[in-house]
């Protein structure tokens, strides 16, 4: 038997506790009504909940999740901050980044890496895995040997983007950035991810934190030169507005800006590619979003988004559908 809850993210007061079977588990979506305040905050809002799971450290197990994901959890995995063994109840704390929605609303972005300013990531599966113990964080007892593995879905995603045994493991670490919380660098460690069936991805880890299955590649370094911008509303700044262009097919989310910053700004990017820009932004309590789709980037054009004012559920919903 195990427990899961679901909370809005990094907010863990007021649980709704669920009993379930393993290998089962059920969430519930939070929101909120405007007015809203800063936009970080007003997307975290509407992001997944994450998911909260009792597992039983002495006998470990295999725990699936609502959206088809699946932890396989060794016994005696976990350790306490003295380095001693953790026994009986581990309470595990995850959220998953897979859809490139929910990569925008939880502010988890997958061009953040530390290996040039134009990288970013094609992900396979980006999740936070955090055990902890009467209050404690706990870490994973690798000098016992223990490895965790998350299996990770590809059906239902982009088809255009299936699980490779070309993707590596990455780490990641949260930042002070304003868009993209979580700075992601290639694992020392190099566990690389296998495939464990058709459809599925399995991602092996032995450290707590941010972690994601990804292959890098750098689409702000083409031979193509475009300009960027955002409309619609008044008073958008370097802090209430931001930009996200996501290339077809490919389930990465690349950071273009905040509306101050395109201005006069030239972006080398990959000639022909189709891509589509995401725009939200919250000004004097109101949200505002807008997607220009399908757009063929040329180079010495200027492409934009046009903003209005929608509830940031259905707007999530819009990105979401977005190929």
């Amino acid at each position: 038997m195990f427990q899961l809850r679901t909370a809005t993210p990094f907010v863990l007061l007021a649980l709704s506790l669920f009993s379930c079977k393993k290998e089962e588990a059920n969430t519930q979506n939070l929101s909120n009504v405007g007015p809203y305040a800063t936009l970080p905050a007003t997307l975290k809002t509407f992001a997944e909940p994450v998911q909260i799971i009792n597992v039983d450290a002495d006998s470990g197990g295999s725990y699936k999740l609502p959206d088809g994901a699946r932890f396989w959890i060794p016994k005696y995995a976990f350790r306490t901050p003295d380095g001693d063994t953790a026994h009986g109840t581990v309470q595990i704390t995850i959220a998953q980044y897979n859809e490139r929605s929910e990569m925008i609303y939880s502010n988890v972005l997958t061009d953040n890496t530390d290996t040039a300013s134009t990288a970013s990531l094609n992900s396979a599966g980006a999740f936070l895995f955090l055990p902890a113990q009467k209050g404690l964080n706990l870490e994973i007892n690798r000098a016992g040997g223990s490895r965790l593995t998350a299996y990770l879905p590809q059906k239902n995603l982009l088809s255009a983007n299936p699980a490779t045994p070309a993707a590596r493991s990455y780490i990641g670490a949260k930042n002070a950035n304003l868009i993209g919380e979580v700075t992601w660098v290639a694992n020392p460690r190099a566990i690389a991810p296998t495939y464990a069936a058709f459809d599925t991805l399995a991602y092996k880890f032995d450290t707590v934190g941010y972690h994601q299955a990804a292959i890098a590649y750098n689409f702000l370094s083409g031979s193509a030169t475009v300009k960027f911008s955002m409309s619609g509303v008044d008073g958008l700044n370097e802090n209430n507005s931001f930009l996200y262009l996501l290339p077809k097919g490919i389930r990465s989310v690349v950071d273009l800006g905040n509306a101050p910053w395109l201005r006069n700004r030239n972006y080398a990017v990959q000639d022909q590619s189709m891509v589509s820009l995401v725009g939200v932004a919250v000004v004097k309590g109101r949200f505002y979003g807008g997607i220009s789709p399908n757009l063929k980037l040329e180079n010495g054009r200027s492409y934009g988004v046009t903003l209005r004012e929608q509830a940031p559920d259905t707007f999530k919903t819009q990105v979401r559908n977005i190929y």
